[in-house]
C-alpha cells in the first residue's frame, strides 16, 4: 500500500459519487475504510522509520493514532454529500472535487510524519522545506530549526499540519533526523494554532 493507492481511493470514491456509480453512503464507506487503512499505514511506516513496529506502539501512540483517523473521517460525509450536490447528472463539474482529493492525500504525509514525530520523541529532527513553490510564514520559520520531536510536538509543530499558518494544504515539509544541536528553547507556536 501506499499513498498513490490512497489518492485513487480517494478520487474513486469522488469519482463514483459525482458519475452516479456509487450512492453517497457508499462513497462514504468507502472513502472511510481507506482513511482507516491507508492512514494507519502511513503512521506505522513513520513509526518504523525510528525502528517502532506496528505492535511496539504505546497506549499513546495508538490513542494519537485513531484521534487522527476519527478527525479525518469526520469530514468523510460532508465532502461526499457536496459531491452528491454536483454530481454530472445535475450539471455539476468534477474538477473542483478532485482538487478537494488531492488535499485528502496530504493526509497521508500528515500521518506519517505524525507516526515519525511520535515514535522518535527523544530523537533531534530538523524542519526541512519541500517540493511547494511558495512556503507558508510558518514553514519559512521553521525551516533549519533543530528539536528534539518532543519539543516540536509539544508546541504544535507537524509537518502538514491543519495548525500552520497553511493549515497543511500542500505543505510537503518533513522532518529529518540530524545529529545537529539542538537549538535552546523552543519553536514559537505556529501561526495557524
Amino acid at each position: 500500500m501506499s499513498r498513490g493507492q490512497f489518492a485513487g481511493a480517494v478520487r474513486s470514491a469522488v469519482r463514483g459519487v459525482w458519475s452516479g456509480a456509487l450512492t453517497p453512503s457508499q462513497g462514504s464507506a468507502s472513502l472511510a475504510g481507506a482513511v482507516t487503512t491507508y492512514l494507519r499505514e502511513a503512521w506505522l511506516a513513520g513509526a518504523e522509520h525510528c525502528g517502532i513496529l506496528p505492535g511496539e506502539l504505546t497506549p499513546i501512540e495508538e490513542s494519537e493514532l485513531l484521534n487522527f483517523t476519527y478527525t479525518q473521517q469526520a469530514f468523510v460525509g460532508r465532502l461526499m454529500r457536496d459531491v452528491y450536490r454536483n454530481r454530472r447528472a445535475v450539471g455539476g463539474e468534477l474538477g473542483p472535487f478532485l482538487s478537494r482529493a488531492g488535499l485528502w492525500e496530504q493526509r497521508y504525509h500528515h500521518a506519517r510524519e505524525m507516526g515519525k514525530q511520535m515514535a522518535c520523541a527523544d530523537r533531534k529532527f530538523r524542519w526541512v522545506l519541500g517540493a511547494t513553490e511558495q512556503h507558508c510564514q510558518d514553514c519559512t520559520t521553521a525551516a533549519g530549526r533543530v528539536h528534539r520531536a518532543s519539543i516540536w510536538k509539544k508546541y504544535g509543530w507537524e509537518p502538514g499540519s491543519s495548525r500552520l499558518s497553511c493549515r497543511g494544504f500542500n505543505c510537503d515539509c518533513s522532518f529529518e533526523e540530524t545529529d545537529d544541536p539542538a537549538l535552546p528553547g523552543h519553536p514559537p507556536y505556529p501561526r495557524g494554532s
